[in-house]
């Protein structure tokens, strides 16, 4: 049995299509806000972004072992910036430092940075710029979950990092 033109075209037009890019903007980019919370057997951890008064997001998270030493906390901003040709962009600016804040990881006039590439609604992807040239990460919410993607290069190995983190109270 043939199909017919006409359940060909309904199928077309029923079937889901991706989400088309829109431009990555400040205010396209507030669905982040919240706190967003991860535990597992062996880590607890939180994410948090606020909108400062400027309009700026401004994030921090971090990542604690249980039962033993070491972690990570984060210092994160997302905010407009220029590039070197004067074309608007969105940076996201990331520093790294240990549990107990004594030992940073990028040097000091140098946090990690990430232009957004590609928007969605409640997706964005950042590419890495300078000595991050070839790594990504993407945020994706979905209702009161919030996945992170980084795709990263160390010592010239490709190495992926995903989390899965859930609401929790702002």
């Amino acid at each position: 049995m043939r199909p017919s033109i006409y359940g060909i075209l309904a199928g077309f037009l029923l079937a889901p299509h991706p989400a088309a890019a829109q431009p990555c903007t400040l205010d396209g980019l507030k669905w982040l806000k919240g706190v967003w919370m991860q535990k597992n057997d062996q880590t607890h951890g939180e994410e948090r972004w606020t909108i400062a008064p400027s309009g700026q997001m401004v994030g921090a998270s971090w990542f604690l072992h249980l039962g033993r030493d070491g972690g990570l906390i984060e210092t994160m901003t997302i905010l407009p910036d220029k590039d070197l040709s004067g074309n608007d962009r969105i940076v996201l600016r990331i520093r790294h430092f240990n549990a107990t804040l004594t030992q940073a990881e990028e040097e000091k006039d140098a946090p990690m940075q990430f232009v957004a590439s590609s928007c969605e609604r409640n997706m964005v992807v950042f590419d890495g710029q300078g000595a991050r040239a070839g790594e990504h990460m993407t945020y994706r919410r979905s209702f009161s979950r919030l996945s992170f993607v980084g795709e990263f290069i160390h010592d010239g190995q490709s190495v992926k990092d995903e989390e899965t983190f859930s609401r929790g109270s702002d």
